[in-house]
């Protein structure tokens, strides 16, 4: 039986973009460090704004989320992690996530955008075999951290979260922080995350290789 451990996934950042089948030369190969001058060259705020209108907020910015019709806003931008969020349908994640899911591209296509936004060239090589692998696992990984995120997000907006939200309340901490942190509520017992999972069709292997659940 796999159990689920009580914490919060962290995200991970996408060493590789998708790999595209067919073909030699893999021009979705971007290397981490091509990554990382990506993210501190786009700010996060600036690119959302071009398709949401936000307004500071303390630390962060808010707006109405694009990914779902509400009237009051919900979704949190983080300047200072990158990062944004929504407390309405939990899509969230940084640069890369946000073009995602706005476009529906991969990886690599959001990767090359932002580079070309930024005037930052990228390589084209070939891709060994072991690359290939590690590429096309890290994105399974990311995306399982990913459901496993909206999951704590849900349970900490639930009725079982409210000792959760009571605590951040006296602590100060509002939704902004929360968001821009990416927090959520592991409730109790074991197997609550693996039963999400499984229903949300995740390979439990692949849960396991993440931390969010273990064998026993």
């Amino acid at each position: 039986m796999r159990r689920s451990r009580h914490g919060y996934p962290e995200p991970t950042d996408p060493e590789h973009a998708r790999v595209q089948r067919g073909g030699s030369v893999l021009k979705g190969y971007i290397p981490q460090e091509k990554i990382g001058e990506i993210k501190s060259r786009v700010s996060v705020v600036e690119l959302i704004s071009e398709y949401v209108t936000l307004k500071k907020a303390g630390r962060t910015f808010v707006g109405l989320c694009h990914f779902h019709k509400e009237k009051t806003p919900s979704f949190s931008v983080n300047p200072e992690k990158q990062i944004f969020y929504c407390f309405g349908c939990g899509e969230g994640g940084d640069i890369f996530a946000f073009l995602t899911k706005l476009n529906g591209t991969s990886f690599a296509e959001s990767a090359r955008y932002l580079a070309n936004k930024a005037g930052i060239p990228l390589p084209v090589r070939r891709m060994t075999g072991e690359e290939k692998v590690k590429a096309t696992e890290k994105e399974k990984l990311d995306r399982v951290n990913a459901i496993a995120a909206e999951y704590f997000s849900a349970q900490l907006s639930s009725e079982r979260g409210r000792p959760a939200r009571d605590y951040l309340d006296a602590r100060k901490m509002g939704s902004a922080i929360v968001g821009g942190f990416c927090l959520g509520y592991a409730p109790e017992g074991w197997n609550n995350l693996t039963s999400y999972l499984e229903g949300r069709k995740v390979p439990l292997g692949l849960a396991e290789k993440t931390g969010l659940i273990i064998s026993k």
